[in-house]
């Protein structure tokens, strides 16, 4: 009699969902993980360039916000110099308008009799000052250096100069008197202007056109001041991005300000 063997299920090959699967290969993880990394890595370095780029941006809006603020005080100084309400009644003269002052912080104004515009020329730290005198008319406005409202009839003079802060930062200030009254302490106004540098369009021939520019000083020597007819202003400023590569420490802007409409008369 013959004997049937049956195979064992040892001897059975594998069958069902687990047939032909394995795990992955340790190289095969090792360059799955630095495909991760070189993707991550490239997302971290486009998000630095955004966050860059708009560092830059705010800075540059912010120094374009301060260099117009300042420029706007300083033009509305400078064109407001010498306005009267009715100059058929209150023309310029030594009564309206006294000679030398001296401001909060002690400096000398060198104003003479019935000067409404001058200037004060320093090669060095603090640098240049002007000074602005004018008599408000009836309309109240909000032109002053303090944000606060003339009054009409009342002698104003506006002193803008750079010094530093109690905090050692330099700032554009401002010093108000009103009817030669100084106010007690001076407006910080702009942060980070390092210089104001100043000029003074003149004509030495009687014409309002200007002929050349000049320092204060050079004004004053020569007894200008009455035809002075345009102030070019010229402000350093700190650069906010000065930290990064090829950017210098500082940026400069500069603006020619008419004085009570003579630039370019005749």
């Amino acid at each position: 009699m013959t004997t049937l063997l049956h195979p064992t299920h040892a001897s059975r090959p594998p069958s069902g969902p687990l047939s032909g699967q394995r795990g992955f290969s340790l190289i095969e993880l090792m360059v799955a993980i630095l495909i991760a990394l070189f993707l991550i890595g490239g997302v971290i370095v486009v998000e630095q360039g955004v966050h860059r780029s708009y560092q830059d941006d705010s800075g540059f809006a912010q120094l374009e916000d301060e260099e117009r603020f300042a420029m706007t005080i300083l033009a509305q100084a400078v064109e407001s110099a010498g306005y009267y309400p009715d100059p058929t009644s209150n023309v310029p003269n030594s009564t309206v308008l006294l000679p030398e002052t001296t401001s909060t912080q002690g400096v000398s104004i060198p104003f003479a009799g019935a000067q409404s515009l001058v200037g004060i020329y320093q090669a060095t730290a603090p640098y240049d000052s002007i000074a602005a005198r004018f008599v408000a008319g009836p309309a109240a406005s909000i032109d002053l250096c303090t944000g606060t409202a003339t009054t009409s009839g009342v002698e104003y003079t506006t002193y803008l100069y750079v010094a530093n802060g109690s905090d050692g930062k330099p700032y554009l200030n401002c010093e108000l008197a009103t009817a030669g009254t100084w106010a007690g302490s001076p407006v910080q106004l702009v942060a980070g202007i390092q210089n104001m540098s100043i000029m003074y369009g003149v004509s030495a021939s009687g014409s309002q056109n200007v002929q050349s520019y000049m320092f204060a000083s050079d004004v004053t020597t020569k007894g200008y001041w009455p035809d002075v007819s345009s102030v070019k202003v010229t402000l350093t400023v700190n650069n906010p991005i000065s930290s990064e590569a090829g950017q210098p420490q500082t940026v400069t802007f500069t603006r020619v300000i008419s004085v009570m409409g003579r630039m370019g008369g005749s």
